[in-house]
């Protein structure tokens, strides 16, 4: 693979890596919880206890969805590279079945996330966060296409 691919890869390999570091005990809802919940209490006095949990809470799985999100765009990416510079012997793969494999990618990291999570005391993993993650992922994967398929009319009409 030239040196040029590789480079491709790189800020999906980093951001993989930061996703599995922010499931270590340092990154878990005990350590989170005290500095969101005092943000939010000073941003929202009138709100009961509970409500300021249930925020946290929200924060949490809004970080799931969203940094598997930034993960399928990276890989995406690195897909698309390959794609331009592949040999002119092979077929280039077509958008579609390039933005499935990014899911399913997105989807293995997310199962080692959560794996790596049960292994820690102070976490727990979960099958709905491998849910969460690639729900963010295939978002991420539908708003792309989206936006080409918009960018492919609007290129004909102009």
């Amino acid at each position: 693979m030239p040196v040029i691919q590789i480079k491709r890869w790189i800020p999906a390999a980093l951001w993989a890596a930061l996703i599995l570091l922010a499931s270590s005990d340092m990154f878990s809802a005990v350590h989170t919880r005290s500095i969101l919940e005092s943000f939010f209490h000073r941003l929202f006095p009138s709100w009961s206890a509970y409500s300021v949990y249930k925020a946290h809470l929200v924060v949490r799985k809004c970080a799931h969805f969203f940094e598997y999100a930034i993960l399928a765009m990276l890989v995406m990416r690195g897909f698309e590279r390959n794609q331009t510079q592949g040999p002119s012997t092979r077929p280039a793969r077509s958008l579609r079945m390039t933005m499935l494999g990014v899911v399913l990618l997105c989807a293995m990291v997310a199962s080692i996330d959560e794996i790596h999570q049960h292994f820690v005391p102070s976490r727990t993993g979960s099958p709905y966060d491998v849910l969460l993650d690639t729900a963010g992922s295939a978002a991420a994967m539908l708003l792309l296409m989206r936006r080409r398929s918009s960018a492919r009319a609007e290129r004909k009409t102009a």
